[in-house]
């Protein structure tokens, strides 16, 4: 049993690869042992849309002792990002610590530098076609990072055609 629990909740489910990101720093920082989980709030009849509501939502459906909310900065600057989110959060006086989780560029920008866990995630770890990975220095250049994410997903399936839906 976990000593330790913590949600992540995010902008939508393609930012739940930032789970594993959060596991490894939590970690590095502790030997407690804990559980993780991502707020998974689509299968609700009504998913809320505005922030506080999410919050509420989260911690009613994934209780914590620590939330990590994120939201992409998508043109907008880092603090401005983060004070929304701490505004949310003073709204709702919640009782778990929450940290601010805001990637300056897209998750899915840093995603295509891991070939392993890109075939894994795929279905075929052991694949050998080449894949065209960008380099670590130009991820942040990529114009349409979730394109190319999931471009390298189809090139890691080794699918063509029907197969590759």
């Amino acid at each position: 049993m976990a000593d330790m629990r913590f949600t992540l909740l995010t902008d939508g489910p393609s930012d739940r690869a930032l789970l594993y990101v959060l596991d490894w720093l939590v970690q590095l920082r502790t030997s407690t042992p804990f559980e993780s989980r991502w707020a998974d709030l689509r299968p609700l009849s009504r998913p809320p849309e505005a922030l506080p509501d999410k919050i509420v939502a989260a911690l009613d459906l994934y209780p914590c002792d620590l939330l990590f909310v994120h939201r992409d900065a998508e043109n907008q600057p880092l603090d401005f990002r983060t004070a929304e989110i701490r505004a949310a959060l003073d709204l709702l006086e919640i009782d778990p610590p929450a940290v601010c989780v805001v990637p300056v560029r897209m998750t899915e920008a840093w995603l295509p530098i891991d070939e392993g866990a890109l075939r894994k995630a795929a279905g075929r770890p052991k694949g050998k076609n080449p894949l065209h990975l960008p380099a670590v220095r130009q991820i942040e250049q990529i114009p349409d990072p979730m394109e190319r994410l999931y471009g390298l997903f189809r090139e890691a399936s080794g699918l063509g055609g029907r197969r590759i839906k």
